[in-house]
């Protein structure tokens, strides 16, 4: 059998659904903090919604639903416990996004913030790849300028 080059980094999250058939919604809107490791059970408490064209995060709508708690095998935990945090693939998404130019607008868009100051804190940081490029646009600007 062949290994997708996703397997590894999605393992958790495939594991985490075959053994809780969570919906997509609420599989995506779990934090951490709603995982007690000890344990091995899950408080869903949250969902990824879509409202128009955004995406947001909504508590759950009934009160059964609210006090849904997963018990999970240890084989699960342990997957998680070894995997990169889910929601850091989220900030990876948003600074792939920033290096490739994505304006911060669009960004929050995606990202479903309702205030460009949630982007802006939370993704607005530059690496050594952004500083260049942007140190590189600067330097073709100012060729262009020297020419005309």
């Amino acid at each position: 059998m062949k290994i997708d080059k996703y397997y590894n980094r999605y393992y958790g999250s495939y594991l985490l659904e075959l053994y809780t058939c969570l919906r997509r919604g609420k599989l995506v809107g779990l934090r951490w903090k709603d995982v007690d490791m000890k344990s091995g059970k899950i408080k869903v408490v949250q969902q990824l919604v879509k409202v128009g064209s955004k995406h947001v995060l909504r508590k759950l709508k009934t009160e059964s639903s609210q006090n849904s708690i997963i018990a999970t095998p240890d084989e699960v935990i342990k997957a998680l416990k070894e995997h990169v945090r889910f929601h850091d693939m989220r900030h990876t998404f948003a600074l792939l996004s920033l290096q490739q130019g994505v304006d911060i607008k669009t960004l929050q868009s995606d990202l479903g913030h309702e205030s460009i100051e949630t982007t802006l804190d939370k993704y607005g940081h530059v690496n050594e790849t952004m500083k260049k490029d942007a140190a590189n646009k600067r330097s073709m600007l100012l060729k262009e300028v020297t020419n005309n």
